[in-house]
Formats: C-alpha cells, structure tokens, sequence
C-alpha cells in the first residue's frame, strides 16, 4: 500500500491533503468510518508526506459506486486480452493505458484527468526534499546452503555467513541483505514468483569446489612435470586420506621447490 501511494504521489509531483479509502484493514488498525483506527505504522508513513486517511461509512452510498466500479472497469478494459511477460511489462502497459485510453473526458468531472491535475496542483502538498524509502525489514537466518527464505523464494548469501542471522531489506524491486550494519548481497526481488531461486556467483561452495578442483588440477601437472614416479605416488596418496587430498597435494608440490630435485625423489 506504500510503495502504491509513494508512486502516485510522485506521479502528479504532489498530494491531496486527505485520502479517502475504503475501511481496509491494510490501514485501519480497528473501528469503521468516523471511529476508524489507522494502524502505527501507516500513521508513520501520513506524517511522513503530511496527510491524513479518512474512512467512509459502513453504508455509504457513494462508497460501492466510486470504490469497486473502477476495478470492473479496468478488468473489462485493461486487462481483458491483454498479455504480460512480467510484472514490470505489466506496470509499464498499465502506465501507458492510464495517459491515453483511461485519460479521456470524465463525465462526473465533465473534463479529463490531466485537466483536472492542471487545476488542482496548486492546492496539493508538495513533496518532501528527500523521499523516505519504502521497504519491509526483517531477520533471516542464512541455511545451510548459503540462502535466506523470503516470501517462499530463496536468495543466496556468501557461505561464510551460514547459520548467521542477516538483516533483510524487501524494496519494491530489489531485496538487500546486510550483516552487521553491512551490505554483503543485492539480488533482484522476485516479485510475482514462488519458490524461485536468486543466486550469485561466487556464494555457493559448489564455485568455491570447482576452483579448488582447478588448482588442485595444475598442481598435480606441476608434480608429474618432474617425474613419472609421482603419478603412483599422488594416487596413493588419494586412497589414503579423505577428500580429494588437496592439502597433501599441496604440501608435496611445496616440498618439490624447497628440496633438491634428487633428493625430493628418493
């Protein structure tokens, strides 16, 4: 509801000094019309940009009429045959429905919407110098894969980080991720998805294995540079210890620059 109310404000460059709504408990912490409640945090967000809500009566006879007809007509006229290859293509159409099919004459209002902005902008409340971010923040605990779980979806971390509890910042089209007042992640919120995953390069310990299995690799080459005896020698070597015995490679290649070459031999 924030980052809906955010972008429109920032749409007309302005905002009316109240807000009529619906009695939706997305904003009303209890009551209904004149008792209506607005919740904390949205009572933040109205000192914020300096309005306030008002809630319509139960029964009002306006309220179905200029609240639920608009739905019926964007259904019936916007998305009817309409096709959308995500949510920002989805966005983006919508916006360029809005300045041209839905920018025609009104008839309650006897001009267009674009007429009446022109009118009413000097009687709005201009915008604040610095627009307050919108975001939801929480605590995730990193899994022992090298994820957070955010709305069903799974965004990697460094695995350094696993079994660590990160601080998550959902913004409208990213998700930021920080330990201990740092940012160690920025991934692309999947918005509209479900048990998707975002991964970074260089998060998971399968990219940490294959570069370990690479120099591993030019190690060994380096060893049988020196004699064909080695090869044996490494093979055994595997057998007897677990992993794939980087470590050990690693020491016997040290050995090989640090001893005579005949003596490393015998």
């Amino acid at each position: 509801a924030k980052i809906f109310l955010k972008a429109s404000f920032e749409d007309i460059a302005g905002l009316a000094h109240d807000c009529i709504i619906d009695n939706t408990n997305v904003v009303l912490a209890s009551g209904s019309g004149a008792n209506a409640v607005i919740c904390a945090e949205m009572m933040i967000f109205c000192r914020m940009f300096g309005f306030k809500f008002i809630a319509h009566n139960i029964g009002h006879s306006d309220r179905k009429a200029c609240v639920e007809r608009p739905f019926r007509y964007i259904e019936g006229n916007f998305l009817a045959g309409r096709e959308f290859k995500d949510m920002d293509d989805l966005n983006k159409q919508a916006k360029e429905w809005c300045l041209s099919v839905n920018n025609k004459e009104k008839r309650l209002l006897n001009k267009s919407p674009d007429m009446a902005l022109l009118q009413e902008r000097p009687y709005l409340i201009a915008l604040p110098p610095v627009m307050p971010p919108i975001y939801e923040h929480c605590q995730r605990y990193v899994d022992s894969k090298a994820y957070i779980n955010l709305d069903t979806n799974r965004y990697s971390v460094p695995q350094k980080f696993i079994g660590k509890p990160l601080d998550v910042y959902k913004y409208f089209d990213v998700v930021r991720i920080n330990y201990q007042s740092a940012e160690i992640a920025v991934h692309p919120r999947l918005s509209g998805k479900r048990y998707d995953v975002s991964r970074i390069d260089g998060h998971h310990i399968q990219i940490i294995r294959q570069q370990i299995n690479h120099e591993l690799q030019k190690a060994e080459e380096s060893l049988l540079r020196l004699d064909p005896l080695l090869e044996d020698y490494i093979k055994l070597v595997k057998r007897q210890v677990r992993g794939a015995g980087a470590r050990h490679i690693n020491r016997l290649l040290a050995m090989s620059r640090t001893y005579p070459s005949d003596a490393f031999i015998k």
